[in-house]
């Protein structure tokens, strides 16, 4: 694709992108990242075994190029995902002890390109412009180690025994967990099909979904900055179910207000929240297994892009959404996909998800 990119030993662009599916700016981040921390630690090859660690703080596209060139793999026990959002890799090299931790340099021209040209400037332009890599004290993890199964006394699948929750019926594999929310027994599970019909949830329009609003304060507040330029007046607050199930998301969109959700069953979510005034960009899990990194509640800040999709094994997603000051639909604005991607070129792949067709 781009002859002008040098290889990494053997391993050239066009093979990440084989290996990958296709190339995109988030992809050649990890390509660039990955080699900067590579040249710092001065590795040459693919790790054979555990002896390079790799920690990740995104599932995004770049993580295809740090695994491909660094050899380090779930299956092998050296890679690390902690769910944080973040555009940063960290590579520990357990011979010498040592780390670098190498992030997305914030600012630059790249919001100004085109996708193709992007993609091209991350790849070859000046490495001080595209990437800040330092050095840290690492925290070298055990090496990986086999764990004993036990059977999920719900679902009656076999689950590493570390990742089970205790119960008083016995052990609990995490999705069956999660599924089992306060107030839903085990022996009578709802199904989203219930959840949608018992709370009369109609589709949303434009983001997708399903909603029921469940409260309308009576007080109002006086706001400045309405779409019409004037200054008007709202609700004090508005609350309403929401609820995701496989196939549905929630578009890339912003409000005028902010906005709080409450996980009450299924997940887990992941949601992206973009900042227009910053320019950063998080991705953010709503889940019970806060030990991973998920959280049942997360603030949406009023003006910020955000979008939802279910993580993969998840049957639906129910939540309590509040606004305040509430929602008005003159203070709803859709995304557009291709200006989103330019200002946030790192959340190229997820905003493509969350701006299809519902």
């Amino acid at each position: 694709m781009l002859d002008r990119v040098p290889a990494f030993g053997t391993i050239a662009y066009d093979d990440v992108v084989r290996f990958h599916g296709h190339s995109c700016p988030g992809l050649a981040y990890g390509w660039r990242m990955t080699v900067t921390a590579l040249a710092a630690l001065r590795i040459r090859e693919r790790a054979r075994d555990e002896e390079l660690v790799a920690i990740v703080e995104n599932d995004a596209c770049g993580v295809d190029a740090l695994q491909y060139l660094t050899g380090c793999t779930f299956g092998k026990g050296n890679l690390i995902f902690r769910d944080w959002g973040k555009m940063a890799f960290t590579l520990i090299r357990r011979d010498m002890g040592a780390a670098v931790r190498v992030r997305v340099k914030t600012g630059g021209p790249v919001r100004e390109m085109a996708r193709e040209e992007q993609t091209r400037w991350i790849l070859t332009g000046p490495e001080e412009e595209i990437v800040d890599c330092e050095a840290v004290t690492p925290i070298i993890p055990d090496a990986a180690a086999g764990m004993p199964s036990v059977i999920c006394v719900r679902c009656g699948e076999r689950t590493m025994e570390t990742r089970t929750v205790t119960s008083e019926k016995g052990p609990l594999c995490r999705p069956c967990a999660i599924e089992c929310m306060p107030g839903i027994l085990l022996e009578k599970r709802m199904k989203p099909e219930q959840i949608i019909r018992i709370l009369d949830m109609k589709p949303l329009a434009g983001e997708g979904g399903l909603f029921a609003e469940v409260y309308r304060s009576e007080k109002t507040i006086a706001v400045g900055g309405c779409p019409d330029g004037e200054s008007g007046s709202r609700n004090l607050m508005t609350s309403i179910y929401y609820i995701l199930t496989p196939g549905q998301i929630s578009r890339m969109h912003r409000v005028a207000s902010d906005e709080i959700f409450h996980l009450l069953a299924g997940g887990p979510v992941r949601m992206v929240r973009l900042d227009e005034r910053s320019g950063s960009g998080d991705s953010v899990v709503l889940g019970l297994d806060m030990d991973a990194g998920e959280r049942p509640m997360v603030v949406v800040r009023a003006g910020t892009w955000q979008g939802m999709e279910l993580l993969p094994g998840a049957a639906f997603a129910l939540f309590g959404c509040t606004v305040a000051p509430g929602f008005d639909p003159a203070d709803f604005e859709l995304g557009c996909r291709d200006s989103l991607i330019a200002g946030w070129p790192s959340f190229a792949c997820i905003i493509d998800r969350l701006m299809r067709a519902c």
